[in-house]
């Protein structure tokens, strides 16, 4: 009886490691990749408070910064503990110290967080992650947890070495040369990666289509570059109006998507909104010292509400694009409804 029930235990464990490395591969950049290694945390290991922070070297000297990385139900560590870890791995003398791959233990007072290193392509030296954990398991417990989070970390270590060897790599492949957003190549994997993340943890996403209007005309009046100027000038919107964790993409031509991670339809629509009034009010310098004012037809589809495959999310983003050109432009659509914000803006 002992036996079946150890080894009831160990394929519980092996089904809990397998699903948590599928919510873990693949994540887009390190923020996501931290942001699922919380939500795996919270999941399985019951795990309240999780934090990220750079490691930085300036001078022989380390120090770190809170790296704002926003995961549902998990509470950041408070500026003094963040400070007094700080403080800990400064005097070791080397970024993490006795750090090692897995998992480790900094001793804060009278808490002890556990701590891991992951390699970042926006820091030289790394990311450290820091959570603790729930104090009310049982001794048996708490080793199935360590054996089960020390595997995992290092999932996440070896997820952050990949993004770092890809990071030059993804530049070339997945990124649009002109205006440095994610390509088209890109979209496909992203939403894919978001549909199993969705599926998995039971949350929602959105897509933005987005078609400038009367683009044509700076090419015709201004030429190409001005063009290619526009188009730079328009991700750089784009980038100021979404959040960190979502991701533009340069579809092609003047026309855009961006994935909104964790956004419900009706935040989709807000994102929508701020996007396009964003483009409305930019003044757009041309090469030739000329500005030009621009609008754009955006369309949304979310998931699960509207659709639960890829290429349905894409095609129903693009159509409700389209709805919004033949409507008057500048404005928003969702699914055959026209916002009522992009209606009263586009009279």
């Amino acid at each position: 009886m002992m036996l079946e029930q150890e080894t009831e235990q160990q394929l519980t464990m092996l089904r809990t490691l397998n699903e948590a490395a599928k919510t873990l591969s693949g994540a887009p950049g390190p923020r996501a990749l931290y942001r699922r290694m919380g939500e795996v945390l919270m999941q399985r290991f019951a795990v309240t408070h999780f934090d990220c922070a750079k490691i930085s070297k300036s001078s022989g000297k380390i120090s770190l910064k809170r790296r704002r990385v926003n995961v549902p139900g998990l509470t950041p560590l408070s500026d003094l503990t963040l400070e007094k870890v700080g403080e800990i791995i400064a005097e070791s003398g080397v970024p993490g110290g006795e750090l090692r791959d897995g998992v480790s233990e900094i001793r804060v007072g009278d808490s002890v967080l556990q701590v891991a290193v992951a390699e970042d392509p926006r820091s030289r030296a790394g990311t450290l992650l820091l959570w603790e954990l729930p104090t009310n398991a049982t001794s048996q417990i708490n080793q199935l947890n360590k054996l089960q989070l020390d595997h995992l970390v290092r999932l996440v270590q070896n997820e952050g070495r990949w993004l770092r060897k890809l990071d030059k790599t993804q530049a070339e492949l997945y990124r649009d040369e002109l205006t440095g957003l994610y390509n088209y190549r890109y979209l496909e994997i992203a939403i894919d990666h978001e549909l199993r993340r969705a599926d998995r943890f039971q949350t929602n996403f959105c897509l933005l289509f987005i078609d400038l209007d009367s683009f044509k005309p700076i090419n015709d009046r201004h030429g190409h570059c001005s063009g290619s100027s526009v188009l730079k000038q328009v991700a750089e919107v784009l980038r100021d109006a979404v959040r960190e964790i979502d991701i533009p993409i340069r579809y092609g031509g003047d026309e855009f998507v961006v994935l909104l991670l964790g956004a419900t339809c009706a935040k989709g629509v807000l994102a929508a909104e701020r996007v396009r009034r964003h483009i409305e009010a930019k003044e757009f310098k041309m090469e030739d010292g000329a500005t030009a004012r621009l609008t754009a037809s955006i369309g949304v589809a979310a998931y699960p509400e509207h659709a639960r495959d890829r290429s349905s999310l894409l095609r129903l983003a693009d159509e409700t694009m389209y709805s919004s050109k033949r409507s008057g432009k500048n404005r928003v659509t969702v699914v055959n409804r026209v916002s009522e914000e992009g209606e009263e803006n586009a009279r």
